[in-house]
């Protein structure tokens, strides 16, 4: 192996002419930029996208983006004292992407801890020693999922030299034709979730992926926050706690997506006009909302204030209402004045008709038992209709 080739631990040959890549890579481009408006998503269901996807997904298999960088510093971390590793840390600066990219990686020299290194997962896809690098080299990059760091200890797929024939070629080829503008995401159960930002018109789109087919393509509503770095999340129905997330099933997982999204006068939300914060739980077969939590966005704290969950019609099972306020909590028995009120409501979702109402105030400090302690209904709505507290 060449040196800092990073070829040979890929374990993919390619040999695919230069002239036809070149040829895919016009036809793709011609049909991107004849065929997308401004904002939107180039063609195809995906998970990667344009003439010569095929071959890409062979360069790099279960990659969520490629990009080109340059190495800019290399450096040792040793936590190994506090249980952690020594690593070989490699600064990059990204010149050209598609998808997601990675600014730093860890070249494992010395794990801190044996133990760690036994475990049941199959061995790793993709590897890389130290020094692997120098400072100024530029190489070609495949980021790998996130989810799975057990067979990408790297966080990469592939590795490959600036200038090195045919993968090369198809990496210039991913980049020119936004190959991953979904941002495609490979989780443990098999799905693959898929994201899009349109910042021209605020709003963002999901997909998920089974088996190599797209199940759903849906429109958020609003523009994903990434927080934390993410766009869409998959995880277990039943890590969602029943009390805080009540879900007309729990039964496989769901995709997890926050957007801001601004409210007005005429939303069906009881809440007041402006941005939010908002949690959606979609399923994961079918792409339906079944869950929505709206969190205020311009207060110093974020607070949540309003949760519904939905059947797969849309219709309306559960809602959840919280309003702060600053003062009556001494009225109450507390000794702040500062006090916050839960109303929930149960609709029957066949003809939207309220079924239940209860209220709730938040537990004293001192006070024994559940964290909200239930009020009647006379005494909650003396301090305003639900929605009517703070932002």
């Amino acid at each position: 192996m060449e040196p800092n080739s990073c070829r040979a631990t890929s374990g993919h040959s390619f040999s695919t002419p230069a002239s036809v890549i070149t040829i895919a890579v016009l036809i793709a481009s011609l049909g991107y930029w004849f065929g997308v408006a401004d904002g939107d998503p180039p063609p195809g269901d995906g998970p990667v996208l344009g003439a010569i996807s095929a071959r890409i997904d062979s360069l790099a298999p279960h990659a969520t983006g490629i990009f080109l960088a340059e190495v800019t510093r290399l450096h040792d971390s040793d936590a190994r004292a506090i249980d952690g590793d020594w690593v070989q840390v490699v600064n990059l600066r990204i010149l050209r992407s598609t998808g997601a990219t990675r600014p730093a990686l860890e070249l494992l020299r010395e794990r801190g801890w044996p133990m760690l290194a036994s475990t049941s997962h199959p061995k790793p896809h993709f590897v890389l020693k130290p020094d692997t690098f120098h400072v100024g080299e530029r190489f070609w990059l495949a980021a790998a999922p996130g989810r799975i760091p057990y067979l990408y200890p790297v966080g990469l797929v592939g590795c490959w030299p600036e200038n090195s024939g045919a993968a090369a070629r198809l990496c210039e080829a991913a980049v020119e034709q936004d190959a991953y503008a979904w941002h495609p995401e490979l989780w443990p159960s098999g799905s693959i979730t898929g994201w899009f930002d349109d910042s021209l018109k605020a709003s963002s789109r999901a997909r998920v992926w089974r088996e190599g087919h797209l199940l759903w393509d849906v429109p958020l509503g609003g523009l994903l926050t990434h927080s934390g770095g993410d766009g869409v999340n998959l995880s277990d129905a039943k890590n969602f706690p029943s009390k805080e997330w009540p879900l007309p099933h729990t039964d496989g997982h769901l995709v997890f997506a926050e957007i801001r999204a601004t409210l007005d006068s005429s939303s069906a939300a009881p809440l007041p006009a402006g941005s939010w914060r908002v949690q959606k739980l979609l399923t994961e077969r079918e792409g339906k909302v079944v869950g929505e939590l709206f969190v205020t966005d311009t207060t110093p704290y974020r607070t949540d204030r309003l949760y519904r969950a939905y059947d797969l019609r849309g219709g309306i099972l559960f809602e959840r209402i919280r309003d702060r306020f600053d003062s009556g909590g001494k009225q109450l028995g507390g000794r702040d004045d500062y006090w916050v009120r839960a109303i929930e409501h149960r609709y029957d979702p066949s003809t939207g008709r309220l079924v239940s109402e209860r209220f709730f105030r938040n537990k004293w400090p001192g006070e024994t038992g559940e964290s909200w302690v239930e009020m009647d209904r006379p005494t909650a709505l003396a301090f305003g209709p639900p929605g009517s507290s703070w932002r």
